[in-house]
């Protein structure tokens, strides 16, 4: 449990200050009375914006602002109240990763002053019994350890101690000060500047009330960095462009600024300076559109731009900005409305290959929402982490071009159909790429060179068939996990529908995507099932390994040298007739009437035998993806029952 300290009084506290309550950090905003009590009181805004009772007001009075817009991000405490002793770096350094031994019991070497503040100097024996062992380490993690500073002892900018930081040779390639009680920026420079191979560093949930160098520090970088977090560290857009500057990040490649108030920026003419930025997180970060972020267009390496839980609902920009070299865009839980937000995406974000739009309301209210963004998107080549592959992709667009088609078709009026072609922006690409549909060219064709129709103009009724849908699914209050369970939907539909389109009407039905469904058509017809040849023998693969008798051998053979018995294929059938022919031609008509009814029963027999040797199935038809008409499968049928499976299940 960390030791708890207390202080003499209110003016020993200071607004800005960071400080710990059994563990829970804020902020010092206000130090004073309140009205409607007595004594003193410092206002605090937590960092954990739910554990306060208010918003730096009491009884109708502001005393104090927060960074964070929570209704309960505030409290008043009393300055005797005890709270969390902080430490320096190196002392949680030694309490994490040393062997127990105490900075603390070391021998004072005199005092120093850097800031205005006398420093207790400490040897740096210690120090060089652990810098050997801390050397090893490649990955650092102080996160919550109430680090406030650095030994500022080892780091004194006029005298010999300058270069000590530097000759522990601390190798690290990333280090996590995370949720510490850092005030200025300049601490944290003195703590990595000296790491000199220091790739990743991350600073989320700190409060830096001094971002510019003060005068004690000269201007450090950091110049192997290539990884940085600032997420919830309470930054504003300045802020931000005036700490992440090309001085200290010459190499910069990540940064994420994730949860922190930003809102649009105020000055559009603004620039990140760090030019060799390639992934860049806003994460919640109360963005409400994208013109706000022209500036990004400045960034030439930029290529990853999460924005992810901003309150985005347009991607339109007036005028229009392109950010060319981003590749990937993470839109989720944004709220975009509706698929038509997606068109501005393919000029905004030209060089686009990865699209995340999880959780928008076009997502989730949408059942066919990736059918039509990858319809949409030509050039994305994966959607919610999932790849697009190509066929997936021909069938989205032609079941989108088929839509698209459908729409223009029912137009009354050119009007009605610049308005279509103004929704859909990528028709004239789909019919670029797969022709333009029969059916549009005779809609503007002359009616006296129209050729005849394929399907004769008939009413309503006489074109809708009873179409019978049904899938097996598991049964999960069944005993048996082998049972299943038969769920069936029936619809009247005009014959005259299209694959495509009679595909996004059952997809719902059964919870399946349009273009993942399969539609297969039982016939009345069985087939037997056909044998594989295998080493010039027929094999029937039958539950019985040896279902023919030394009878059937003998009945085979017995059929003579005919063209029928060459191939290996007797049809008994033939065998009947003459029988039957015989019997008639010897016999009186009245026995020649019998023999029919015996060559009838003995035809039966035979062809039941033959089922029972034979295994047979019901003739299916799938139904293949295409923009032709149902009715060319269905044979004049005014019912018919499909069986719908998913397709790769």
């Amino acid at each position: 449990m960390p030791f708890k300290t207390i202080l003499s009084g209110i003016n020993e506290f200071h607004i800005g200050q960071r400080l710990s309550y059994n563990g829970a950090l804020c902020t010092v905003r206000y130090r004073g009375e309140v009205e409607g009590t007595n004594g003193q009181w410092l206002g605090v805004e937590w960092d954990d914006p739910t554990k306060g009772k208010h918003d730096g007001s009491h009884d109708g009075k502001r005393y104090f602002d927060c960074l964070g817009k929570g209704p309960t991000a505030a409290s008043f405490v009393r300055p005797s109240r005890r709270f969390d002793q902080p430490q320096d770096f190196w002392t949680a350094l030694e309490g994490k990763y040393g062997s127990g031994r105490s900075l603390q019991t070391t021998t004072l070497q005199g005092t120093i002053t850097i800031s205005g503040k006398q420093i207790d100097e400490v040897g740096f024996d210690i120090i060089a019994e652990k810098q050997s062992a801390w050397s090893e380490l490649e990955i650092v993690s102080l996160d919550g350890l109430r680090i406030d500073s650095l030994i500022p002892a080892l780091w004194n900018p006029d005298g010999p101690l300058e270069s000590q930081i530097t000759r522990t040779n601390l190798r690290w390639k990333g280090l996590d000060l995370s949720n510490n009680l850092f005030e200025s920026w300049d601490e944290v420079l003195s703590i990595c500047s000296a790491m000199k191979e220091l790739r990743c560093l991350k600073l989320n949930g700190n409060r830096f009330r001094e971002l510019s160098s003060g005068p004690d520090y000269s201007y450090r970088s950091l110049p192997r960095l290539e990884e940085l977090s600032l997420a919830n560290v309470a930054l504003e857009w300045d802020q931000v462009l005036a700490l992440c500057n090309k001085q200290q990040f010459p190499v910069l490649q990540s940064l994420s600024l994730a949860f922190n108030p930003l809102g649009n920026p105020t000055n559009t003419s603004a620039s990140f300076s760090v030019t060799s930025l390639i992934l860049l997180d806003l994460t919640s970060c109360n963005i409400r559109n994208l013109q706000s972020l022209a500036f990004l267009a400045k960034l030439p390496h930029l290529a990853t731009l999460i924005l992810r839980s901003n309150p985005i609902a347009n991607l339109s920009t007036k005028p229009q900005i392109v950010l060319p070299k981003i590749s990937s865009l993470d839109l989720t839980a944004t709220l975009l409305p509706s698929l038509p937000d997606l068109s501005p995406v393919t000029t905004t974000f030209p060089a686009l290959r990865s699209l995340q739009i999880i959780n928008t309301p076009l997502a989730t209210s949408h059942p066919s929402s990736r059918l039509f963004a990858v319809a949409r998107l030509p050039n994305i080549t994966s959607l919610n982490h999932t790849g697009i592959s190509p066929t997936e992709r021909q069938d989205a667009e032609l079941y989108y071009q088929n839509l698209i088609t459908s729409l223009l078709v029912e137009a009354k009026t050119p009007e009605e159909e610049r308005h279509i072609l103004a929704e859909h922006p990528q028709w004239e690409y789909l019919c670029s790429k797969y022709g333009e549909p029969d059916s549009i060219a005779q809609k503007h064709q002359p009616k006296d060179d129209a050729p005849p129709a394929a399907y004769p103009a008939v009413s309503l009724g006489a074109n809708l068939v009873t179409f019978i849908f049904y899938t097996r699914r598991p049964n999960l209050n069944a005993d048996d996990e082998g049972t299943t369970v038969t769920v069936t939907e029936i619809r009247e539909l005009p014959k005259l529908i299209d694959v495509y389109r009679l595909k996004s009407i059952v997809g719902p039905l059964f919870s399946i995507p349009p273009m993942s469904v399969r539609l297969i058509i039982e016939t009345e017809v069985w087939d037997p099932v056909p044998t594989k040849q295998l080493g010039g023998l027929d094999w029937d693969f039958s539950d019985s390994e040896d279902e023919s008798t030394d009878e059937d051998d003998e009945d085979v053979g017995s059929g003579g040298s005919s063209a029928g018995d060459e191939d290996g294929d007797l049809d008994s059938g033939d065998t009947e007739v003459d029988d039957a022919k015989n019997i008639n031609a010897v016999g009186s008509p009245e026995e020649g009437s019998k023999a029919s009814v015996v060559s009838e029963e003995l035809r039966k027999e035979e062809g039941d035998q033959r089922k029972k040797k034979e295994k047979w199935v019901k003739r299916e038809i799938e139904i293949p993806d295409s923009t032709r008409k149902v009715a060319d499968w269905l044979e004049e049928k005014k019912e018919v029952r499909i069986r719908v499976e998913r397709r790769g299940s």
